[in-house]
């Protein structure tokens, strides 16, 4: 009798239980937001934080009531458990590292002459910065539309200083683009849903 693989088994159910779009269309209506903020609300750009702040708890709430509700609440193992916590410490610090290191970088340039301003280094950064979390949890998760994502998010950190565009734009085209992805993954699993209770 062949034994059974239960870290794949258990790596494909959390792959699966991702698969509503729920967190996908989140994950855009933000970078539209944030991409917004930036193109028009530029004067309160501390806004930028607020939307997905506020509607995380929404979203949490939501996918239990139209996720959990139809597909059952699923316990991962305490070394799943594990390493979403570790998981989100990690991409916490890396992310301020990250925004520390390009806060040294573009002062350093600065105080040496080699830029008039930071716009011409920084425009592409925004995108880069969101990428780079993308990036580990793709690897991590095994979620393979989160490559598409990250594609999505490096096209916009490269063409925004090419285009000498704000960083704006990127990030509202590049939410468009994951909305729309999250949307109809959850159209997709509503309809199934319904189905099968029919």
């Amino acid at each position: 009798m062949v034994g059974l693989d239960t870290r794949k088994l258990e790596a494909s159910a959390y792959r699966d239980s991702y698969s509503d779009g729920l967190l996908d269309t989140f994950f855009g209506l933000s970078l539209i937001w944030v991409g917004v903020c930036w193109l028009w609300i530029e004067p309160l750009a501390g806004l930028a934080a607020i939307f997905p702040a506020a509607l995380l708890p929404a979203v949490i709430i939501g996918r239990r009531r139209v996720v959990e509700s139809r597909t059952g609440y699923v316990r991962w193992t305490s070394a799943r458990r594990e390493w979403e916590a570790r998981a989100l410490r990690g991409f916490l610090v890396l992310g301020v590292a990250l925004l520390l290191l390009v806060i040294a970088l573009v002062a350093y340039r600065l105080a040496s002459g080699e830029m008039a301003d930071a716009g011409e280094m920084v425009a592409g950064l925004p995108a880069l910065l969101i990428a780079i979390p993308v990036l580990l949890l793709a690897a991590a998760s095994g979620i393979r539309r989160l490559w598409a994502y990250l594609l999505v998010l490096l096209a916009a950190a490269l063409m925004t200083p090419v285009l000498g565009l704000d960083p704006g734009p990127g990030l509202l085209l590049s939410g468009v683009i994951v909305s729309l992805s999250g949307l109809t993954l959850l159209a997709r699993f509503l309809r199934s849903t319904a189905a099968g209770d029919a």
